[in-house]
């Protein structure tokens, strides 16, 4: 019995991988622009612009949360989102990740201050789906890079090893490429091609 619903559960978590993986196929550089461009509107938005926000109706929850400046996170993710994005690396990638998914709960709590608002609207729904797309996205961006790594450190050989979900037990297994070169280290382009 506990061995079928594990099964179940490990299935469930490869229909969920593969649709991920559709979904965000080429789509990973939308998401953490979006994720910036979303945060700037807040932090001018609640931050610089003396907007009257805390009148409006819609925005009754979030009064409370003024006084306590809770949108300063949204320079932070601003700032770590671009750098991130920025500096060409394969662990600048996967910090990247990191950060669309620690954007979730953030989104979340927007997501949960306009529905408290008591009145209908679409903020509610618009932040909970993009706190659902920042986790995704995240998470696929460090699965993706946590990947090319390991093809960097490994090898290809080691990496068609891993790819095809096959664990290496050989701890004797040759480091060396078959690009020609020694020390087991990969062109570019080879990289980008194995993810």
């Amino acid at each position: 019995m506990l061995r079928n619903y594990f099964m179940y559960v490990a299935g469930l978590m490869q229909t969920i991988i593969r649709a991920r993986n559709w979904a965000l196929r080429y789509g990973t550089n939308a998401v953490q622009l979006l994720n910036i461009a979303f945060a700037v509107v807040f932090t001018y938005v609640f931050g610089f612009a003396d907007s009257g926000v805390d009148a409006a109706p819609i925005y009754s929850a979030f009064v409370p949360f003024e006084e306590s400046r809770w949108w300063l996170v949204m320079p932070a993710i601003i700032v770590l989102q671009c750098v991130f994005m920025i500096v060409k690396s394969l662990r600048c990638d996967v910090l990247s990740g990191f950060v669309l998914i620690i954007s979730a709960p953030v989104w979340t709590f927007v997501s949960i201050s306009f529905a408290n608002s008591g009145f209908v609207n679409t903020g509610s729904y618009i932040y909970g789906v993009w706190a659902f797309t920042c986790l995704i996205g995240g998470w696929r961006m460090m699965d993706l890079y946590d990947y090319k790594l390991i093809v960097k450190r490994r090898g290809k050989r080691d990496a068609r090893v891993v790819g095809s979900g096959v664990a290496s037990t050989d701890n004797t297994a040759s480091y060396g490429s078959d690009d020609g070169r020694s020390d087991g280290r990969l062109f570019d382009s080879t990289t980008e091609s194995q993810a």
